[in-house]
């Protein structure tokens, strides 16, 4: 069957979750040309599996700063993501400062009327700029990353549901396990549940695995589970073309070469 050709955004977005992001990439280009700014969050994750951080900081911060363009709220925070991690690759804190003060600026330019969307845009772009202001220093960054584990309760609650299963050995109990383990954030146990049944996780649940990895100190575990279950990635929000979480979470900060992000950008993912 003939591929159909690529000429709207919602196609280029289509054809980018496919994988065909040579075909698409032009396409985000020429809409954002023509005035379509919901194609800067395509772009800006592009950008970054490809580490062009100055066309992330760009493309991101045209989307901020029109707050009636953006898709959802989930492309909204995404982006967010992405301009703070562009910013700490650029590495040039006066130039980012001001450039935020610019996006609050023109923020309020393209806002009429209030909401709580308003109210947490303002927020966080506020900041963010006190952040800028600290060269990019959290409060927090003196304390070292190490596994989760969860309160007394929840592991006991853990445990509980374990025994109430009983020794059921069923893909049904496997899920459920995992899924609680995410929950709870009990790393050990869900590396452990994981590995001994790889085929039963979802997407998001292998991503909470490898972010345990990564507090364990296994970025190569981290690194393949990620490639082997990217292709299971789904959003409803057909503005995002690539889960950028797997660069912007600071467990997984540089486990992917730039050969296995431009993978990542070929891989075909969930549609619609």
């Amino acid at each position: 069957m003939a591929v159909k050709k690529v000429r709207t955004l919602k196609q280029a977005q289509n054809a980018a979750r496919e994988g065909r992001i040579d075909e698409a990439l032009p396409v985000f280009e020429s809409q954002l040309a023509k005035g379509k700014v919901p194609a800067c969050v395509a772009l800006a994750q592009i950008s970054a599996f490809r580490g062009e951080w100055e066309k992330v900081l760009q493309y991101a911060a045209l989307l901020l700063e029109n707050p009636g363009e953006i898709p959802l709220l989930n492309s909204w925070e995404e982006m967010i993501a992405l301009l703070v991690l562009a910013a700490k690759k650029i590495d040039d804190w006066p130039r980012i400062s001001k450039k935020m003060k610019e996006i609050r600026s023109r923020f309020e330019e393209n806002t009429t009327g209030d909401n709580w969307f308003i109210t947490r845009c303002r927020k966080e772009y506020d900041e963010i700029t006190v952040w800028t202001q600290r060269e990019g220093v959290p409060q927090e960054s003196n304390k070292k990353r190490t596994p989760f584990t969860p309160a007394e309760n929840q592991l006991a609650g853990f445990e509980k549901l374990k025994a109430d299963l009983g020794e059921l050995d069923t893909v049904g109990k496997k899920w459920t396990l995992l899924n609680r383990a995410v929950l709870i954030g009990f790393d050990q146990e869900a590396i452990k549940l994981y590995e001994k049944s790889p085929g039963i996780a979802d997407f998001d649940s292998a991503f909470f695995v490898s972010t345990a990895y990564g507090r364990a100190g296994k970025p190569e575990k981290a690194r393949d589970l990620l490639r082997n279950k990217i292709q299971r990635w789904f959003t409803p929000d057909i503005s995002l073309i690539m889960p950028p979480k797997i660069l912007t979470h600071p467990d997984l900060a540089g486990v992917l070469t730039p050969e296995q992000c431009e993978e990542a950008l070929r891989m075909p993912k969930c549609l619609e």
